[in-house]
């Protein structure tokens, strides 16, 4: 059993030893062979097509949309209805209608 142990450690100590000895572009050639095998031992992708609606987590929010363009592992999205809570810098806000709020009102909470 202590052997057992051992091995994998001493098989990731060789694996660590040959990186260091790589160039760049055989690095860019190991990192591009672990995320496609990643991609095969992750999950399985449901078929998406054009039409579907489709729902999905962001963060703190769920969106909601119909799907306008795929790829084989990624989906376009027109969200249509998004429910949640988002937390962003104002300087990234644009304001399209202001709401009569007091100053010292710093939440919805607070109306």
């Amino acid at each position: 059993m202590f052997i057992w142990v051992l091995h994998p450690i001493l098989v990731m100590a060789d694996i660590y030893e040959t990186i260091d000895d790589m160039t760049s572009e055989q690095l860019n050639e190991l990192l591009a062979a672990i995320k496609e095998r990643l991609d095969e031992l992750g999950e399985t992708r449901p078929e998406v097509n054009i039409g579907d609606v489709v729902q999905f987590d962001v963060r703190k929010a769920t969106l909601t949309g119909v799907v306008e363009k795929t790829t084989d592992k990624r989906a376009t999205v027109k969200l249509s209805t998004v429910e949640g809570q988002y937390t962003i810098d104002t300087r990234q806000i644009e304001i399209l209608n202001s709401a009569a709020v007091d100053e010292a009102q710093s939440t919805l909470d607070e109306y």
